[in-house]
């Protein structure tokens, strides 16, 4: 029976040291971003076309490199209107391969572009704007969105990422 209170006791005493200390601190109880989606985002992009849950994210292209964009159809995207928002995307139960490639949303954040000062849109608003004045699917990805002050106009460089490979260039008003 002593045997049994030793090992009682030392289960008790480890279980303590294993124990993390508390704090008061509110600093401990608030997570910075990284500490809440310690992994990097599936895809970062534009969101280009919306279909009830599902939103259709295209990474923007970079003139100056040769890689070419990343399109993902994403399930489960919370209640919102998506289409020219700038996103990052965590998934669940991974990522189906196909292009688009698909996959579940676990969580999808958006991405704050800042004020254009003199401009009366957002840029997500004139992307969505312009996306909406093209016909035809939507695998496109952003190359440029600029706002020009003197014209009063947002001007948009955009690629279908399809088989065609096509630029687009589009201007929206700025109201």
């Amino acid at each position: 029976m002593k045997a049994w209170g030793c090992i009682f006791f030392i289960a008790m005493i480890l279980a303590g040291c294993g124990s993390a200390p508390t704090s008061n601190s509110d600093s401990d109880s608030k997570k910075s971003p990284e500490q809440e989606n310690p992994a990097p985002p599936e895809i970062t992009g534009f969101v280009m076309e919306q279909k009830k849950d599902q939103i259709l994210v295209v990474s923007p292209l970079d003139s100056n490199s040769e890689s070419t964009a990343n399109a993902m159809w994403v399930s489960g995207a919370p209640k919102d209107r998506w289409v020219g928002k700038q996103v990052e995307v965590w998934v669940k139960n991974g990522v189906r391969e196909s292009f688009p490639s698909q996959a579940e949303a676990e969580e999808v954040k958006i991405l704050e572009m800042s004020h254009v000062e003199g401009a009366d849109l957002e840029a997500s608003e004139a992307l969505s704007k312009a996306i909406m004045e093209i016909p035809g699917d939507k695998l496109l990805a952003v190359e440029m969105i600029s706002y020009v002050k003197e014209k009063d106009v947002w001007e948009i460089q955009l690629t279908r990422i399809d088989s065609r490979n096509e630029d687009l260039e589009t201007i929206v008003a700025d109201r």
